[in-house]
């Protein structure tokens, strides 16, 4: 990890420990008072059916009728009623820890509304209630006691079933006194007004029954009033409920109007029964029945006798002439008794018929006349008996009405309070304080400080597209990491002064010695090299790495000749405080360095030997920029760069080339082709990714031959960056033979 992430996350996690440690130390301890309440089933105060029994039961056994009651006790209501009760508005010692802070942060959230003031329309509407300015009043002190007070459930962790119907209210303040009063009276209040609930809930229903009652009993007497004028305007008398006069004659009338009819059927079938001829006899027989009856008596003795007389005496015997004329006779008294009497039977047979002839059609013509009236009262008996209904409903509602009221007032009587105060709340010990617990808190915050700055910091080392470390140079760019060079001094030649600090020296020497190795080493043959030091971007430290590059060099016995090829921006003359008057822009506009037969030894005003200067503290030799040139790119990509540098070779043993940097000017990619080796510098953990890919694939499409990376300003880790030790400037030297040593 980097180490300005290490510095970051160092920041934070103090910063943050520091900030709550300060907010831990000013807040003050608090003290908590905790009183314990029983919310139980609810108790009916009567003993009802079986049915409102099992729906109280099942109501009062509802969760959700336990967490209601829970919510009653943190009721606004409830609190404001306590603040009154316990004159906490003008308590100093209440007053003095309301909290009033986050109004600065609600401001911040919402901003300011700029809009029109024309949308802010008050309507007119109803006048507050009384309450509400007291509500007003109160609303800071509720919200306070709200904040400080929590309500739980008690739970019982002896068996499976862990709820009860104990709670637990607990009530914090830095008082211990106020704590355990305000607790006190919480639970008191609660129990009060869950009494005065009940009650008031059996006085709501009293009233109502009582206004139901009298609304019934008026309106019984107004339909009994109405059914009673109903039925004497329609003639309806009505005996008993259910009776009715008219009908009930007109069942009569058709009872006897049957009757009649059958009576003159039977006269009729008596009547015609009696005119055949056959039925004279037994008319007459029926209708005389005691005088036929001495007279044939009379008649069979007479006949006895004559019979007698007739034994010894003839027809013509006077006394049986006699009898025989008594017999004529008789006979004939007989035979008209008879006919009269059929006569007699014949016409009382007829006024019989008459009679009830007439019978029936009187009879019939009253069922005629009481038809049509039932017919014209049949609508009116119908609303008769619907009014007689609605009054029977209208008393039925009455009686139960008046029971439930008498109900009522026997369960109010015996009303019982479902909830009940257990214990009450202590005075907690002033010397023991409940919290808060500061030492946990400072500790918690610093450990989640410390994981939430190192979470940021890993996921900015996982966003982070720069290059940090030699594996990011080889995985994500594809060439070698030859040099680490860490935070140089601010003067680049620092490492070379006398004022610079042993160990500064020793650290960065080291890693030029390391650079140095890396760029010798690959090849058998290390004379004559010619290497251009370069970047993607400014500010990445080239101009630096060529200068102590070069260095490190030299002090391994070589000669170095170290070259300005940024004729744009020069900076190398004023880094080593040489003359810029003349260098390499002269050499390349001088036509006199290249005439056949010159050669370095020659003194001329532009020959490279007066151009070149040797650097006294580095011992490296150094070719200026030169004066500034509007054909920087002309002249560095002609022949005679290419020339210059053959020439150079063959006098030193490594030429380096400081290049302005490739994806600003197109400088560098000139002379790239013209050299051994490209050297690419990149600032570690600054430049991107993608602009040092880019730089790559330039050099690549030129044809140079990039040796590697070098990663500048890298952080070295805290046991050591390399992990493996320098060689000797006295092994370097021996890589360099021949030439150089005679140098």
């Amino acid at each position: 990890m980097a180490a300005s992430h290490k510095l970051w996350i160092a920041c934070v996690v103090v910063g943050v420990t520091l900030a709550v440690a300060i907010w831990m130390l000013r807040t003050p301890d608090y003290f908590v008072a905790t009183a314990r309440l029983e919310i139980a089933m609810e108790r009916p105060g009567r003993v009802g059916d079986a049915a409102d029994e099992a729906a109280r039961a099942l109501v009062s056994s509802d969760p959700a009728y336990f967490n209601t009651q829970l919510q009653l006790i943190t009721n606004p209501a409830l609190l404001r009623r306590v603040i009154v009760e316990l004159d906490l508005e003008h308590n100093p010692s209440f007053i003095r820890y309301v909290s009033s802070g986050g109004r600065l942060l609600r401001r911040l959230l919402r901003l300011r509304y700029v809009g029109s003031d024309d949308v802010r329309v008050d309507l007119k509407g109803p006048p507050p209630p009384p309450a509400a300015a007291e509500m007003q009043r109160l609303a800071p002190y509720v919200a306070e006691l709200e904040r400080r007070l929590t309500v739980r459930p008690v739970l019982e962790t002896r068996t499976a079933f862990r709820e009860t119907r104990m709670v637990d209210v607990v009530f914090q303040h830095p008082v211990p006194a106020l704590a355990s009063a305000v607790t006190n009276r919480i639970v008191d209040a609660f129990v009060s007004e869950n009494r005065d609930r009940a009650r008031r809930s059996g006085a709501a229903t009293n009233a109502y029954l009582s206004s139901r009652i009298e609304a019934l009993q008026g309106g019984v007497r107004q339909s009994e009033e109405a059914l009673l004028g109903y039925g004497h305007s329609n003639q309806i008398v009505s005996l008993e409920p259910g009776q009715n006069v008219i009908a009930e004659r007109l069942v009569s009338l058709n009872r006897q109007l049957l009757e009649a009819e059958n009576d003159r059927k039977l006269a009729q079938a008596n009547l015609q029964e009696a005119a055949r001829p056959d039925a004279a006899p037994g008319l007459a027989a029926e209708a005389a029945k005691g005088v036929l009856s001495d007279s044939e008596i009379r008649l069979a003795e007479l006949r006895a006798k004559r019979a007698q007389l007739l034994v010894w005496a003839t027809e013509e015997w006077p006394e049986v002439r006699q009898i025989s004329q008594q017999i004529a006779s008789l006979e004939t008294n007989l035979g008209t008794v008879k006919q009269d009497a059929v006569d007699v039977a014949l016409g009382s047979l007829d006024t019989r018929y008459r009679q009830a002839l007439a019978h029936e059609f009187t009879l019939r013509a009253d069922f005629e006349k009481q038809r049509r009236l039932i017919d014209v009262q049949n609508q009116a008996a119908v609303t008769y008996r619907l009014m007689q209904q609605e009054v029977k409903t209208k008393h039925d509602l009455l009686a139960q009405a008046l029971s439930r009221l008498g109900e009522n007032d026997l369960a109010q009587a015996g009303v019982a309070n479902n909830a009940s105060v257990l214990e009450y709340a202590i005075v907690p010990s002033a010397a023991e304080p409940d919290g808060p617990w500061r030492l946990p808190a400072i500790a918690a915050a610093c450990v989640f400080s410390l994981l939430t700055a190192l979470g940021v910091a890993i996921t900015r080392e996982q966003l982070n597209q720069t290059l940090r470390s030699r594996s990011d140079v080889e995985s994500r760019l594809d060439l070698q990491a030859i040099g680490l060079i860490r935070a140089a001094p601010s003067n680049p030649l620092a490492v070379y002064s006398p004022a610079t600090s042993r160990r500064e020296l020793d650290e960065f020497a080291e890693d030029y010695r390391r650079l140095r190795t890396a760029m010798l080493l690959p090849s058998s043959h290390h004379d004559h090299k010619c290497w251009l030091v370069t970047s993607s971007h400014p500010g990445e430290g080239k101009t630096t790495t060529a200068i102590n590059l070069a260095a490190s060099l030299v002090h391994g016995g070589a000669k170095v000749l170290l070259i300005d090829g940024d004729l744009r921006r020069p900076r190398l003359h004023s880094l080593l405080d040489i003359d810029n008057t003349r260098g390499l822009s002269t050499l390349l506009t001088s036509p006199w360095l290249f005439r056949p037969g010159v050669s370095f030894a020659d003194d001329g005003a532009a020959s490279p030997s007066r151009v070149i200067t040797l650097h006294a503290p580095t011992g490296v030799h150094v070719l200026p920029s030169g004066p500034e040139s509007l054909s920087a790119l002309e002249l560095l990509g002609s022949e005679r760069m290419t020339a210059l540098l053959a020439s150079l070779r063959s006098s030193y043993n490594v030429v380096i080339i400081d290049s302005p940097p490739i994806t600003m000017y197109i400088d560098g990619l000139v002379m790239a082709p013209m050299v051994d080796e490209v050297l690419l510098v990149v600032k570690a953990s600054t430049t991107p990714l993608e602009v040092v890919r880019y730089a790559r694939q330039l050099l690549h499409r030129v044809g140079a031959t990039v040796s590697g990376v070098v990663l500048n300003r890298v952080v070295p880790l805290a046991n050591g960056y390399y992990g493996y030790p320098a060689e000797s400037d006295t092994a370097t030297k021996d890589l360099f033979r021949g030439p150089s040593q005679a140098s």
